[in-house]
């Protein structure tokens, strides 16, 4: 199958809202992105339908990656469906999905994307889309602050590669040039915080941070002098005294099937920084979980917000990723 293309057959998706969610999408690319600002149609013109080349070689989008944003901006921008019972009531295919309203107080949508298919170019865009629309058509439900969060230190890591200096946002594939001048952007990382004052952030941590920030021992001479934070601390700290001074933030969870466990750190972390939010605008302004499998590990049940499905039969179906191999040992041995 072609992997730039809509797949004729796919793998029947277990997500209730999936399939009504395509069809409406589908029929909206074919509208010409209808309702969609001027910023949004001009952004996906470029991404998919301009022809790019990155280090002399042609690079187009893949169609996961372009369905994937798509049906971000139609169900953000376009259809405002921002709560929960929004999508429910007009996607549930299954009729049966029971939530608590109190889990969904701000925006939430998941991505179930196979890994190798390209989750992380689909963050850069959503980040792209809701900056310019801050900016240019003064949206102010569109945040241009972003916080990405890893669930440790090696997928930190590999993001870092990605957006530390904005890299991938200056891959001649992001940022139409007329929209150039107006991308004042950067990104915070532990080893890098920038002094200047831009437009926007994006501010990059991983979850194990927020860990050693709560759990950080403290030992009796600590208690009367005050413990000296690590530079790890300190980093956590700058970004929650610079989100207190933001009037909007989108959060982006990589992995995020960590995040099926409302009790967790992780979360309690998502829900205090709508709490800060909301002291100066309504709150987080979305939550986008990316992850390739979308499982809450009680149940076994797929998470209730996943809007877009890319599974791994999917991705090898359209050459995107290779099969894996199943090794088989011969003449094995117990091992006592």
């Amino acid at each position: 199958m072609n992997p730039f293309e809509e797949p004729e057959t796919r793998v029947q998706t277990t997500a209730p809202l999936v399939e009504a969610l395509r069809s409406e999408v589908r029929n909206w690319r074919e509208s010409g992105y209808n309702k969609a600002s001027d910023t949004t149609r001009r952004l996906l013109q470029y991404w998919f339908e301009d022809e790019h080349e990155i280090d002399d070689e042609k690079f187009k989008y893949y169609f996961a990656q372009r369905e994937a944003i798509e049906t971000l901006i139609y169900v953000y921008e376009v259809k405002k469906f921002q709560k929960m019972s929004d999508l429910i009531l007009n996607y549930d295919s299954t009729k049966k999905i029971a939530y608590n309203p109190n889990e969904y107080l701000f925006p939430k949508y998941c991505f179930k994307m196979a890994t190798g298919s390209g989750k992380t170019y689909v963050m850069a865009l959503a980040i792209v889309w809701s900056y310019f629309n801050n900016i240019v058509e003064n949206n102010e439900e569109m945040p241009r602050n972003f916080l990405i969060v890893a669930p440790n230190i090696a997928v930190y890591e590999r993001l870092k590669e990605d957006f530390s200096d904005c890299e991938i946002f200056n891959s001649g594939v992001m940022i139409p040039d007329e929209f150039q001048h107006l991308w004042e952007f950067e990104s915070v990382t532990e080893d890098y915080i920038p002094t200047r004052s831009t437009k926007g952030r994006l501010y990059l941590t991983n979850v194990q941070r927020i860990y050693e920030r709560d759990n950080a021992p403290v030992n009796p001479i600590q208690e009367i002098v005050g413990k000296k934070p690590s530079d790890a601390i300190r980093y956590y700290d700058q970004i929650m005294a610079e989100i207190k001074s933001l009037s909007s933030l989108g959060i982006i969870n990589d992995e995020a099937h960590h995040v099926w466990d409302k009790d967790i750190i992780w979360n309690q972390f998502i829900w205090t920084c709508d709490e800060l939010l909301k002291k100066k605008s309504k709150g987080l302004s979305f939550q986008l979980d990316f992850t390739a499998t979308p499982k809450r590990q009680d149940s076994g049940s797929v998470f209730e917000w996943v809007i877009t499905d890319f599974p791994l039969a999917d991705a090898i179906r359209c050459g995107i990723v290779k099969s894996p191999i199943i090794a088989e040992v011969e003449n094995p041995h117990e091992t006592p």
